[in-house]
C-alpha cells in the first residue's frame, strides 16, 4: 500500500545548498531509489523547508531512509541535519 512522508526542516532560510548536495551525493538521478513513486521538494510561506514523497511501501522508505538518505545527511550536514521532523 502506498504511503506518503512529509519531512520539514524548519528555519531553511530559503537556501537549497544542503539539499542540492545530499540528492547529488545520493545520485538520485542516476539511481533512482527502489519503491519512489513521486517526491517534490520547496519552501512554505514561513521559510520551512518540506520533502513530500510518495512511496510503494513503509518499508521501501525506511531502506532509502537508512541506506541512503541519513549517510548522506550525516555526511553534508553533521549533527545539524538530526533536526528533522
Amino acid at each position: 500500500m502506498p504511503v506518503a512522508m512529509i519531512q520539514d526542516w524548519v528555519g531553511g532560510g530559503h537556501d537549497t545548498a544542503n539539499y542540492d548536495a545530499i540528492t547529488k551525493l545520493m545520485g538520485v538521478q542516476e539511481n533512482p531509489p527502489d519503491g519512489l513513486i513521486f517526491h517534490t521538494a520547496g519552501f512554505l510561506p514561513d521559510g520551512t523547508f518540506r520533502i513530500f514523497d510518495v512511496w510503494e511501501s513503509g518499508g521501501h522508505f525506511e531502506r532509502f531512509a537508512q541506506d541512503r538518505l541519513m549517510p548522506a545527511v550525516k555526511e553534508v550536514a553533521g549533527s545539524e541535519g538530526s533536526d528533522a521532523n
